[in-house]
């Protein structure tokens, strides 16, 4: 079985302020690991989680899972 790499571009969003952007795409691809979510997904999931943290300041723009399951439901995934 041959593996690809992909690579996904970052979602489109108004950037305020990128501080704890790398946690929390690192805690989105954990929860969507143990969710049971391949890889790519996993990425996909954690890159969303990513996107919502830098759309504010501070603790108030942490995501839920809920935020993240509309926000990819609202977003369209693009490859590079």
């Amino acid at each position: 079985m041959e593996k690809k790499a992909k690579r996904l571009a970052a979602f489109d969003v108004n950037t305020v302020d990128t501080t704890g952007a790398g946690d929390a795409f690192d805690a989105g691809f954990v929860i969507a690991d143990l969710s049971g979510k391949d890889p790519i997904d996993c990425a996909i999931f954690a890159n969303a989680t990513a996107a919502l943290s830098i759309e504010g300041i501070g603790w108030s723009t942490y995501s839920t899972l809920e935020n993240v399951n509309y926000f990819l439901r609202s977003h369209k995934v693009k490859e590079l």
